[in-house]
Parts: structure tokens; sequence; C-alpha cells
């Protein structure tokens, strides 16, 4: 078998043409001649004038399970897993592409990569395009970035990028860059037109189809044998940066696709999950969070206590603090973290949120829903075994006499300073009749 690698560098970009005619010839040659023997060939881009002599193979990504047993294997992405939610940061920024793991392992190494033709190709690609090596640092944040810039230099991102928009094909691409799914050519038809979740318009799902195939042609996006096409999310992230706001409003398209998939078509989980991350990218904050509130309650119905505390939390990770639904989706990740007896999580989750109820009734002490929320907050933390939680629970039953003398207390809160005072009583404290 003969195995030609990297053939890309013998065409232009894109893959249109041969930069030399005779490389043409002498491979149609190679190919007719094959017999017995197998010719290989390894390139981004269809080659051009051999169609009918060679079997075309997609490559996929790497697979969830694959991407972790590979990044298992390079050490120092390995050891950088101590960050909290590190792994599921590299897998949502990189995706399946094992190039891309070996570059940040390489980067994590100082640009020793685990394989030496990984710190020859990495090496090139700097000397190529003077990149500074030094600059990436050794942190997992600004290798990751690093990593990024040498991707988009090694298939030549702007040039392609260039090349769609000279067909007419670039918003295709980054609208299907939006999506973490796999997009069929209908959905993506959608996608370019949806403006609500109400909308009826199908868009152009032949356009849609012909996009797709030529983006597949420049490696731009990965054909799954269903149809369905996937942007790698290292190539998505650089594509992110080209137009923030822009990108933000193909993000709640993406978002108000995903959630009519979820009502009209799919009824899967993936689906509405999808929706809110593609609305918290795109700044649709409340739409995020009535789409957590019911991807929430569908997993609390079958009792999905882990994927509730990880999925509250990426959430929680981008919705603002002062969000009012910031709050309730906290304390569903904290109850879930309790349930599963992860006291210490929730105790922190728990803190954390008393830290937000400090400031906003600091700022504006005559609310008194601020006041009331406050007091909830220091109870769920003074609740726990900590002998220190007793202040807590002390502060919390002034608060709420304060609002009762004052004529501003609800009555469904009045309960709770009796039960407050049994608390305290439990703990040998006295409080006032």
């Amino acid at each position: 078998m003969l195995v030609l690698d990297d053939f890309e560098r013998n065409l232009e970009t894109g893959g249109s043409a041969f930069l030399d005619p005779d490389g043409g010839a002498i491979l149609c040659a190679l190919a007719g001649s094959a017999r017995r023997g197998r010719l290989l060939v390894t390139c981004r881009h269809p080659v051009p004038g051999v169609e009918s002599l060679l079997h075309r193979v997609p490559v996929g990504p790497l697979s969830p399970a694959e991407g972790r047993k590979l990044l298992l294997r390079l050490s120092a992405l390995r050891d950088s897993l101590n960050e909290a939610g590190s792994e599921a940061k590299i897998m949502r920024v990189v995706g399946g592409h094992p190039r891309m793991l070996e570059f940040l392992d390489a980067l994590l190494r100082g640009g020793e990569g685990r394989l030496s033709h990984v710190t020859l190709k990495l090496r090139n690609l700097v000397a190529e395009h003077g990149l500074d090596l030094e600059t990436a640092g050794d942190r997992l944040e600004e290798s990751l970035h690093a990593a990024l810039i040498i991707g988009m230099r090694d298939i030549l991102l702007d040039e392609l990028l260039d090349l769609t928009c000279s067909d007419g094909i670039d918003e295709a691409l980054l609208q299907a860059a939006t999506s973490n799914l796999p997009v069929t050519p209908a959905g993506l038809a959608r996608m370019l037109v949806f403006n609500s979740a109400d909308s009826d318009d199908s868009g152009d799902e032949g356009s849609a189809e012909r996009a797709l195939a030529r983006l597949a042609d420049l490696s731009l996006v990965h054909r799954f044998p269903n149809g369905s096409a996937w942007v790698h999310r290292w190539t998505a992230e650089g594509l992110a940066c080209l137009d923030e706001d822009v990108h933000r409003k193909r993000c709640v398209r993406a978002g108000c696709y995903r959630r009519w998939r979820c009502r009209h078509e799919s009824h899967a989980l993936e689906d509405a999950v999808e929706s809110v991350r593609n609305f918290l990218v795109g700044g649709d904050y409340d739409a995020a969070v009535a789409g957590a509130g019911d991807c929430v309650a569908v997993l609390d119905r079958f009792q999905k206590l882990m994927t509730i505390a990880a999925f509250t939390s990426e959430v929680l990770e981008i919705l603002p603090e002062t969000h009012p639904g910031f709050a309730p989706l906290a304390d569903q990740e904290a109850q879930a973290h309790l349930a599963l007896g992860n006291t210490d999580s929730a105790q922190r989750r728990y803190t954390r949120l008393l830290a937000r109820y400090e400031r906003l009734a600091q700022a504006e002490p005559d609310r008194a829903d601020y006041q009331r929320d406050l007091s909830v907050s220091l109870v769920k933390v003074g609740s726990g075994d900590d002998p220190s939680g007793v202040v807590h629970l002390e502060r919390a039953l002034t608060i709420l006499e304060s609002l009762k003398d004052t004529g501003r207390l609800e009555p469904v809160d009045e309960p709770m300073i009796p039960e407050l005072k049994r608390m305290l009583h439990d703990r040998g404290l006295k409080t006032r009749d």
C-alpha cells in the first residue's frame, strides 16, 4: 500500500485544482495502476479529476467516549483536568478532533508533542505564520486559545471563508456553526429564516443542501451518513469571533429552531437542552431560563439528579446573577447535590447565593422582597450541621420579625417565623415570644 498523506498540499486552497498539472496526471497513473496493491490518499478535499478512481471515505469526529480516551492518553491534558469543569470545557471547545487535542497537549508541554510528527507539524505551523509559542503559556485557558489560532492556520480558515463568501454560502456555514448538534439540510433551512418559535417558514431546503455539499468539499463541515452536517467545535469557536453581535442573533435563531423541533418533530430532550445553550450564547436569557426549567422538570421526573446538577451548573456559568431566574436554578442545583449527598457542593452554591442576596439587599434596603429572599438564603446556609449556622438562623429571624413589625411580611411567609424559633430552640437558644 502506498500512502500519500496531507495531499491537500498539492492542491489550490479549497481543492479545486492541482498546483502542478503534472501532479494530477501522476496520481491518475498511480490510481489506475493499482491492482494487488492499494493507494491511500489522505486529503481534506475531494481530489479533482480522479473521482472515478478513488473511493471516498469521510472521517468524522471522535465520539465523546473516544475523545475522552484520547484526552486521558495525553499526559499534559490529563494533568490539566484537575481544574473543575476543565474536561467539559475542552470537549466543548475542541470537540472530537484528534489533531486539535494533540496540539493542545503539545502546547501545555511547551511545544513538545507526545509524538514526533505532532511536534514537527506544530513547529512548522508556528514558523509559517509567525506565531509565538512562548505566549501560549502553560495554563489551559491560554493554551486553548493558542490551539484555536494554530488550528485555524492549519486548515487555512480565513482563506476557505473567503471562498464561501465568493460562493454565497458563508451564511449557511456561520449558521450551522452555532449548533452543537448535527443539523439536517431542512433544519439549516429553517434556522436561516427563523425569528420565533411559532414561525412556519421552512426555508429553502434545496439551497441548504447545495451549500452543505460545497462546505463538505471545503472540509468546513462533516456530513454524517444520514445527511446531517456538523461543524467542528474549534472551527465554530473561530467563526464565532468574526462578528459577535451577528453571531448572537444566529444563536437565537438556532435556539428558536431547536425549540420548534423539540415541540413539533423530535420531542427529544437533547433538542430542548441545545435550545437552552443557543439562547444563552445569544443573550436571550428569558428564553434560556424558561427552557432550562422545562428540561429540569423532565429530568426530575426521571430522577436524573446528577444530570440536573451538571446541567444547571452549565446554565449558571453563563446566566447573569442579576437575572430573576438565576436563584431558582441555583436552588435546583443545590437541591440535586443534597439529594445525591454532595453537601459540600450544595453548601458552596448556597453560600454564593447568600452573597448575591447580600449585595441586592444592601443596594436597596427598602425592598421587602430582597429582604425576604435574603432571609430564605440565610436559612438554607444555616440549616446544615455547621455550628456557626445558628448565626445565620438568628439573622433570618430578625429580618422576618422586622418585616412583620413594619407590616411588609407576606402572609405566606409568616409560618417561617415559628419554624425558625423551633430550629433555634432545638439548638438551645431562646427567642422572644
